[in-house]
């Protein structure tokens, strides 16, 4: 398997931009998804940097499996976990859609612990 660890975290890095754009733009919902998979592929990161393969998409599974990272990244990954569905799939409620149900503080909360995978995973890296 060839090493691409700097690829993932290029793409993480885009991710979590286009969720500061997506806030910004009050699509709360969509940024809450685009933090999520952010921090995804920032700790697929590491796993690619260890020659290691992480499949699916669950985070706090994906951070605990790695065995090393602080507590923080582990919360920030389970926190993060529950925008994989329900940001995208009306479903996942009741009623309405996603963008009913997601507002202001939670695409800033989901930012906030994307970037703070994504800055373990850079100093993991480096």
């Amino acid at each position: 398997m060839t090493e691409r660890s700097a690829d993932w975290l290029a793409q993480a890095e885009d991710d979590l931009a286009v969720a500061r754009q997506l806030r910004e733009g009050k699509w709360w919902a969509a940024a809450c998804f685009h933090a999520h998979e952010a921090a995804e592929k920032a700790l697929k990161a590491v796993y690619q940097r260890r020659g290691a393969k992480a499949l699916g998409h669950s985070l706090k599974s994906l951070a605990s499996a790695l065995r090393d990272p602080p507590a923080e990244v582990v919360e920030q990954a389970a926190y993060l976990a529950r925008f994989y569905i329900a940001s995208r799939h009306p479903d996942a409620f009741d009623s309405g859609t996603p963008r009913d149900h997601l507002f202001e503080e939670d695409a800033d909360r989901a930012i906030t612990a994307a970037d703070r995978i994504l800055a373990w995973s850079r100093d993991h890296l480096a």
